[in-house]
């Protein structure tokens, strides 16, 4: 755990491009999934690698997680578990990051493709009603 929370850290402040290379992409897409699958592909920790059929696609990691049994309760989450954002309150994940602090109605996240424009990775000041789910990633 201690090497992925620092793995999670070093990556502040960076762009996209590290990491739309890394899942072969040559320009922007939208890439917090892609942020997350490259943690968990870094990290070493764990070997989940795939995160699912297309792991740059929210709700195909959502998906994945449900079927391998990953997915956990908001109030269970810890640190460096993967939190999934339903914005638009329709069911299906629109962003998805890394469990930071937890607080009783807010709680802080790093995510990737946040902030803006093509976005960085930053630490976010989210909100419960805003989360569709948590994945804890289990050992092998």
């Amino acid at each position: 755990m201690k090497r992925l929370k620092k793995l999670i850290k070093a990556q502040l402040g960076n762009t996209g491009s590290k990491y739309w290379k890394a899942a072969g992409f040559s320009g922007f897409v939208d890439w917090c999934a892609i942020f997350v699958w490259w943690v968990i592909k870094n990290d070493g920790y764990f070997k989940y690698l795939a995160l699912g059929k297309n792991p740059f696609y929210v709700p195909n990691v959502v998906s994945w997680a449900r079927k391998k049994d990953l997915v956990i309760p908001l109030e269970q989450a810890k640190l460096c578990d993967i939190i999934v954002y339903d914005f638009n309150k329709n069911g299906v994940g629109d962003h998805i990051g890394f469990l930071w602090k937890y607080g009783k109605k807010s709680f802080t996240a790093i995510e990737g493709n946040t902030g803006g424009g093509k976005g960085k990775v930053m630490k976010r000041i989210r909100y419960q009603e805003q989360v569709l789910c948590c994945i804890r990633l289990k050992k092998e």
